[in-house]
């Protein structure tokens, strides 16, 4: 491998290959492998066909005599994702000293690391507010609900955390079924809660986390990134009836050297993202305000 200033310093590989990221992503952490499909990183749309059941779909018990069975009915619709990419380069002259692209790469991933996870959370709205696609908390999706804020004191008390997680979690397993949950806390709502019970050490929300597993229900609890910029409230996400699609995550796409001109060039991407939401409630997000 050539060693002067006048060279591509060293492969994609090597540039990425012992990067740490200093941001983790909230996404990484909600959404199911399984459930997960990346599609090619190209500019154009994408509608997603849905099948869903319609009315009252529970068997009728039949006789002997039956010659024909309960009808049952179904709509089909399209969900649309618009698929984009983002892209920024870098240019090193050949005649600059040294620098170190492994730092600048960690740097640049970690930046839109963090940007492409707010872009998940609020569906990266353009400048008009519009919607590029749905996103977790901000979401067009007929199957997502937003509730109507609720007021919390800022001192919450046990009890009353817990009516208020009782009251979203049983709306949830109503509406979706009691398949394991992602409860993910935004904005300060996390913080308030690991405030401790009064005259012991248990926080609020290990003796909330305490109670829901003695009764059995499968609960993983997330908390948003400050960086993440999210409003006070919390989400419930079931992660069965939820699939995410996008582009490009955030990398180090290509990179090369210019001999006629003397620089080497890096260049990173990713892409647009969408949360298809495949059930009625499969996401629900409850804002708060507190007093």
């Amino acid at each position: 491998m050539p060693t002067d200033l006048h060279s591509l310093p060293t492969t994609v590989q090597q540039v990425v290959g012992n990067y740490t990221p200093s941001y983790v992503p909230l996404f990484s952490r909600i959404f199911d492998a399984g459930k997960t499909v990346a599609h090619e990183p190209k500019i154009g749309q994408i509608k997603i066909e849905t099948t869903d059941v319609i009315g009252d779909a529970t068997t009728r018990r039949i006789t002997s005599q039956d010659t024909e069975f309960k009808s049952g009915k179904l709509a089909t619709s399209n969900k649309v994702f618009n698929k984009y990419i983002r892209a920024v380069k870098f240019i090193k002259s050949g005649w600059q000293p040294e620098v170190n692209i492994n730092k600048i790469s960690a740097q640049v991933l970690d930046q839109n690391m963090q940007a492409f996870d707010i872009n998940v959370l609020t569906g990266d709205p353009l400048k008009d507010g519009t919607l590029s696609n749905n996103g977790l908390m901000q979401s067009k999706d007929p199957n997502h609900v937003t509730n109507t804020s609720k007021e919390l004191a800022s001192a919450l008390a046990l009890s009353d955390a817990k009516t208020f997680l009782d009251g979203i979690i049983k709306q949830a397993e109503e509406m979706v079924g009691n398949a394991p949950k992602r409860i993910v806390f935004t904005g300060s709502l996390g913080d308030k809660l690991g405030g401790f019970v009064p005259n012991t050490a248990v926080s609020v929300l290990s003796a909330i986390k305490d109670a829901y597993t003695q009764q059995g229900k499968q609960l993983e609890w997330l908390f948003a990134p400050s960086g993440a910029g999210t409003k006070d409230g919390v989400m419930v996400v079931t992660p069965s009836v939820v699939t995410f699609n996008y582009t490009a995550l955030p990398r180090l796409y290509k990179m090369g050297y210019n001999d006629e001109n003397e620089y080497s060039w890096f260049v990173f991407i990713d892409g647009s993202s969408m949360v298809d939401v495949e059930k009625l409630g499969g996401v629900i997000v409850q804002p708060v305000t507190f007093r």
